[in-house]
Formats: structure tokens, C-alpha cells, sequence
């Protein structure tokens, strides 16, 4: 369990520093128009969305649904800054138990 939490906290820290750089040196908006007519820059961010998609599958698979709604909401607004909290945050939770870890509240054992 130890290297997902390292794995986790290095792209969550990795990830705010890229944010914090990105809200200081860029322009927002008028960056994202210019890079749109670039399609390699769509086709990233088709990527980037699948995964987040199939990222929340998985944590709508471990969570209760009122709560996955809310994870994966925030998972769509703040990407994978979000995906590797919650990555962290499910590994703190399982104890060290693997099976914790991918089945969430559907793993043996946990009520």
C-alpha cells in the first residue's frame, strides 16, 4: 500500500503545483480557444476524460451513491488533481488491505 500513497501524494503535489502555475503564469480562457484548433489538444483532452470516466466507474463501484455523485462531480470539475486525492485517501482508508483498497464498502468484511 505504501507505493500507492506515495504514487498518490507525489501526482496530488505534482498536480497543485502544475495548477497553481498554470492560474499564475497563464491566460485562462484565451489559451484553451487557441489550443482548440490544434487537434491533438482535443484529443488529449477525449483522453483525459475517458480516464476520469473510468476512474469515477471505480469509485462509484466503492462508494454509497450520494456519495459517488459528489466524488465523481468533483472528479469531472478538478481532474486528476482530484483522482489522486481520492486515490491517497482510499488507500489511508484501507488499512493495507488491497482488497479494501479497489472494493471500498464491497470488500469482505467491511459491513
Amino acid at each position: 500500500m505504501r507505493p500507492v500513497i506515495a504514487i498518490s501524494g507525489l501526482v496530488l503535489a505534482a498536480m497543485l503545483a502544475a495548477l497553481a502555475y498554470g492560474f499564475l503564469a497563464g491566460d485562462g480562457w484565451s489559451e484553451v480557444r487557441a489550443l482548440t484548433a490544434y487537434p491533438w489538444f482535443n484529443v488529449t483532452i477525449v483522453d483525459v476524460y475517458a480516464g476520469l470516466v473510468l476512474f469515477g466507474v471505480w469509485i462509484a463501484y466503492r462508494e454509497r451513491p450520494l456519495a459517488a455523485t459528489l466524488w465523481i462531480v468533483a472528479l469531472l470539475a478538478l481532474g486528476n488533481v482530484l483522482a489522486a486525492l481520492y486515490a491517497l485517501l482510499a488507500a489511508a482508508r484501507s488499512r493495507g488491505d488491497w482488497s479494501r483498497f479497489w472494493l471500498g464498502r464491497r470488500a469482505p468484511g467491511s459491513g
